[in-house]
């Protein structure tokens, strides 16, 4: 969506929203909580949006001046049929503390294919600020443009491994 607004003859004001979100799910190796695709559910959400100010001083030198914002949150987690202390059920000793340790346990035995995820839940996200100026000036046949411009990326990536432990 975009919003126009005219403050004055010479200021004018704008802005935009949009909103991504994408929701997928994985396919299962095994039909139960033993499944080994950690990236079965993916819930990917992106709201983003950005203003804008146009400033006329004169039919020679206009400014404009932007702001935009975007968060991205992509949460990935393995089958919910997993969500338990598998470990404690299965009666396996615990490798790590506190307990219980959520999540069916990884089990890897050479030439077999692996039971369980090593992952319990990925947390991928983003937090981005964008902030522009500029001044473009007009002479005869010289144009001049001249301004600055400010990023900010934040990352958070959260991957806890073997939170069921592995055996």
């Amino acid at each position: 969506s975009r919003v126009d607004y005219l403050i004055s003859a010479n200021d004018r004001l704008s802005g935009g929203f949009n909103w991504f979100r994408s929701h997928a799910i994985g396919g299962r190796f095994y039909p139960n909580a033993a499944n080994s695709n950690a990236t079965m559910l993916n819930d990917t959400k992106a709201p983003s949006f950005q203003i804008n100010e146009t400033h006329t001083f004169s039919p020679r030198m206009v400014s404009e001046a932007r702001v935009g914002y975007q968060r991205v949150r992509n949460p990935i987690f393995p089958d919910p049929e997993s969500l338990a202390d598998w470990r404690s059920k299965l009666s396996l000793p615990a490798i790590q503390y506190p307990t219980p340790q959520i999540g069916f346990p990884y089990v890897s035995l050479p030439g077999f294919r692996a039971l369980g995820t090593p992952y319990d839940q990925f947390l991928f996200g983003q937090d981005t600020w964008n902030v522009n100026e500029t001044v473009s000036w007009n002479r005869g046949r010289h144009f001049l443009k001249f301004g600055g411009s400010y990023n900010h990326l934040r990352s958070i990536d959260y991957i806890p491994n073997f939170p069921a432990g592995g055996y």
